[in-house]
């Protein structure tokens, strides 16, 4: 064990800067594996801030990474800004308030005005804030769709949008030229108070991001949302007030999953509180089947993913975040939405079903790096430049755009939208089941599909980089009737470089391959243009063989 970390391990121990739990774990640690994970690396800030486990040590998150982190925003936002305002929002995982606070009490030490959300707040409503507040950077503590032992520390830019990868940089930089964090003094909370320097984020702002929601809403009669029957979950997080509030202003009177509707840091009834997965959405299910509900709406954590389940004559059905962002971009062109420079965004790994959509109906199509905040990047340009009319933006991993109030992914009118376009179908005796198989009779089938790969125990990053290098290296060679390969890593076209491959077959198929951004996890992403379900599985099959070849041969 190198001196470094034993004279980290040591401050963290002895000085009397941190608080008496966390000395005292830190002078019980005496195995080598946990020292060494908890002192022998800082956390890394990148464009999605940080994330990372609840713990002691420079390696995870605590209240004094927190303020760390916190006094590196501080002086990127001082050099570049005069009198600073900041706002922040919080969800409702474990410590998420206490690092809110943190957050805010070193922002304001640094002579930096700060505005705190007095309760838990969804992730979109932070992204509005920033705008309506005319703040110059914005935080929430979230760890977004992760288990119940991670927390997380997103920024957010004046345009309320998630930090670019220029802006994340800079501010990291800012964060490790902090080398003795012992010496960040965050100001007492009264004074903070009295002075004015902190202040609290009024009711007028939720009741505006609702207003701005409410206005993305459809041209349907009281009655076709009268009869959707609707089931709820919040999945104990940030959804449960404005997803509620939204619908029932609509009259749609969703239920609500009781168990799961308290805001809880434990997640108690889900393994994991992901919409992404369909065991979050069982209790919610097993509700609509005792009721007979249309359909199933689940949150995440901060708000910022929607899942959804439709009733169909077996039973109920998840849609897909490809199925769900194609119909609701086609629920969007019934409604007379698009204009003449009306854009779609979608990121590099969403399938093609909805840019076919949008291509037919006359709207331009952009895509972007995985990411939202790439997505957000792009309206605030078309702004700027007057470059085309946001129409709208999804990625497939369950996020989507409808408006242009927040410049990030919104469950809370995705949530709503969803429902309209539900009530839509069902006033004309269908489901959203059968609306996205009719645009597979239209538009082709597409079958989408994601697998993970963790690669924590196999060495992490570096094993991942091999891996990526393998598969550059045989290119084309990796797989039967490839057209091209394209390899983000150096850019192409206005993208930025991004450790991403993608291969392109013969047909319209595709697969792509990318490091996650937030966990050591391998994620290799499929959209198979095929006859029909069947057929994509034996493909994406064919291919999964070649794929594990090459990761356990590197």
């Amino acid at each position: 064990m190198n001196q470094r970390i034993l004279t980290e391990k040591h401050l963290w121990e002895s000085s009397e800067y941190f608080d008496v739990q966390t000395r005292y774990a830190a002078m019980n640690m005496t195995e080598e594996n946990e020292i060494i994970s908890c002192f022998a690396t800082d956390l890394t800030f990148g464009t999605g801030g940080l994330r990372e486990v609840m713990g002691i040590g420079t390696a995870h998150i605590n209240r004094y990474t927190i303020r760390k982190a916190s006094a590196g925003l501080a002086e990127y936002l001082i050099q570049r800004v005069t009198n600073p305002c900041v706002v922040i929002a919080y969800d409702s995982r474990h410590h998420s308030a206490e690092y809110a606070m943190e957050t805010a009490l070193t922002l304001v030490s640094y002579g930096i005005k700060t505005m705190l959300f007095s309760e838990i707040a969804p992730t979109p409503q932070l992204s509005f804030a920033v705008r309506y507040l005319g703040c110059n950077a914005g935080v929430v503590i979230t760890a977004s769709h992760n288990p119940k032992e991670y927390n997380g520390y997103k920024v957010y830019g004046s345009d309320g949008c998630q930090a670019t990868p220029a802006m994340a940089e800079e501010i990291g930089r800012c964060i490790s030229h902090i080398t003795n964090v012992t010496k960040i003094q965050p100001c007492e909370k009264s004074k903070a108070v009295e002075s004015g320097m902190l202040s609290f984020v009024e009711q007028d702002v939720s009741e505006a991001f609702i207003k701005e929601v409410l206005f993305q809403r459809a041209d349907l009669s009281p009655k076709m949302r009268e009869e959707l029957s609707v089931v709820y979950t919040p999945l104990h997080g940030t959804g449960r007030v404005p997803v509620q509030r939204v619908l029932h202003k609509l009259k749609y009177h969703p239920l609500t999953v009781t168990e799961q509707e308290e805001p809880n840091g434990d997640f108690p009834t889900v393994v994991s509180p992901n919409p992404e997965n369909p065991a979050a959405l069982s209790m919610g299910i097993r509700l609509a089947e005792k009721v007979g509900a249309d359909i199933v709406l689940g949150t995440d954590p901060d708000s910022d993913r929607v899942g959804v389940a439709i009733r169909v004559d077996t039973g109920y059905r998840l849609l897909s975040g490809n199925q769900i962002g194609a119909i609701l971009t086609d629920f969007l062109v019934l409604q007379g939405r698009a204009t003449n420079n009306s854009v779609l965004i979608k990121t590099i790994v969403t399938n093609d079903l909805g840019a076919e959509i949008a291509k037919a109906n006359g709207i331009s199509v952009r895509e972007t790096l995985t990411g939202f905040k790439f997505i957000g990047e792009q309206i605030t340009l078309m702004e700027q430049n007057n470059s085309g009319s946001f129409f709208f933006g999804y990625e497939e991993s369950y996020g989507f755009l409808a408006g242009t109030h927040v410049r990030d992914k919104d469950a809370v009118v995705s949530s709503m939208l969803l429902c309209e376009a539900a009530a839509f179908a069902k006033s004309k005796r269908r489901t959203l089941w059968d609306w996205i198989n009719d645009l597979y009779q239209k538009y082709g089938y597409y079958y989408d599909a994601l697998d993970t790969y963790d690669m924590t125990e196999l060495g992490g990053r570096e094993k991942m980089d091999r891996i990526l290098t393998s598969f550059r290296m045989q290119g084309i060679r990796c797989f039967e009737n490839v057209e091209r390969v394209l390899d983000y890593q150096n850019g192409i076209g206005e993208l930025p470089p991004s450790n991403v491959l993608k291969f392109v077959f013969c047909g319209g198929s595709w697969l792509a391959i990318r490091p996650s951004g937030t966990e050591p996890k391998m994620k290799i992403y499929y959209s198979i243009k095929s006859s029909d379900r069947k057929d994509g599985i034996r493909i994406q099959e064919q291919w999964q063989k070649k794929i594990y070849k090459i990761i356990h041969n590197t």
